[in-house]
């Protein structure tokens, strides 16, 4: 699931593989801003076919917090 994640983010963000960790901090390490989270979003509901509410997108803190919730959400 990381990796899938992780091409997801890639492709969306345009953010280089070598930085994507399942540690990495969304916003400190990754410089994702608020607006990039919402469509990092949305192409996550249209992939996984799931809702994802808005403060549950705002929970969302590292890589590995977003592989949680989609794992636990398909």
């Amino acid at each position: 699931m990381f990796e899938e994640i992780k091409s997801i983010m890639m492709e969306t963000l345009s953010i280089p593989e070598d930085q994507i960790t399942a540690e990495a901090n969304l916003e400190a390490d990754l410089g994702i801003s608020s607006l990039e989270l919402y469509e990092l979003g949305g192409k996550l509901m249209e992939v996984y076919d799931i809702e994802i509410e808005e403060e549950e997108i705002h929970s969302f803190i590292t890589v590995q917090d977003i592989v949680d919730y989609i794992e636990s959400h398909t």
